[in-house]
């Protein structure tokens, strides 16, 4: 038996236990949702059960650079210092990066499941601009009032067309020693600031982005780290926090 009305953190070290996961090995927040009672069958593939565990957060969960399982809850990755990456000097220098602003992520009819029920949210301003465009995320939260908050927080989030950093790529070889070290720390789930001046025609454009992806793309000519990001539009207000504190953003309140 897995979960039982605890913290998404708790039910994913409870599920670690039940694989034998080493106890050393893990790096999990205690996380902010409550989760159901869940038989788990012996059959189970255990790393579904944590997704949708961690989708229940909403947040992730992956081995992190040290090995370990690692799981942010949905509130963490929006505090401390952001590394600045920048084409003009003033940051960490970047060699390619690619815009996107696109629709692939546009979400405005929003179903949220459990074991027992669902529950939608949808934004009639968005399907009237864009059409429905439907999706379904299936939790182990154990309340409808949770799977409301969730639902209503998503369809916010994804409702309209985002424009985005996509991808970066740094060649570390042009760093300094204290610029690959920061480069190297950055870790899934951690935020990066980004200016791109277009044509190196000003004004520059600075966006804030979450990383979803890292690769490692060495030759013996160069040395290249490839952070792929997803928009920080919708990320929750952090009161204080320089970037996401500001109430005329993309940012929205949290829960």
């Amino acid at each position: 038996m897995l979960g039982g009305n605890v913290t998404t953190g708790r039910a994913i070290n409870d599920a670690l236990d039940n694989i034998g996961w080493p106890s050393g090995k893990r790096d999990l927040d205690d996380g902010l949702a409550i989760v159901e009672e869940n038989q788990v069958a012996d059959d189970t593939i255990i790393l579904d059960y944590l997704q949708t565990v961690a989708t229940s957060e909403p947040s992730g969960v992956f081995i992190s650079k040290d090995g370990d399982v690692k799981f942010v809850e949905r509130n963490a990755g929006f505090l401390g210092n952001k590394p600045f990456l920048s084409d003009d000097g003033t940051g960490i220098p970047y060699t390619i990066v690619s815009v996107i602003f696109g629709t692939e992520l546009l979400f405005n009819e929003i179903t949220v499941t459990n074991s027992e029920t669902q529950v939608l949210a949808t934004s009639e301003t968005s399907i009237n601009l864009y059409g429905k465009r439907d999706v379904t995320r299936n939790t182990v939260l154990n309340s409808v009032n949770q799977m409301n908050q969730l639902a209503d927080f998503l369809v916010r989030k994804f409702d309209a067309p985002e424009f985005r950093f996509e991808v970066l790529e740094i060649d570390l070889a042009n760093l300094n020693s204290s610029q690959r070290a920061e480069v190297v720390a950055i870790e899934l789930g951690d935020f990066v600031q980004v200016k791109f001046t277009p044509n190196n025609i000003p004004p520059a454009i600075e966006r804030f982005g979450e990383v979803i992806s890292i690769q490692s793309k060495f030759t013996p000519f160069n040395e290249v780290i490839q952070i792929g990001l997803q928009s920080t539009q919708g990320a929750l207000i952090v009161l204080n926090d320089e970037a996401f504190g500001k109430l005329d953003s993309e940012s929205v309140l949290g829960f």
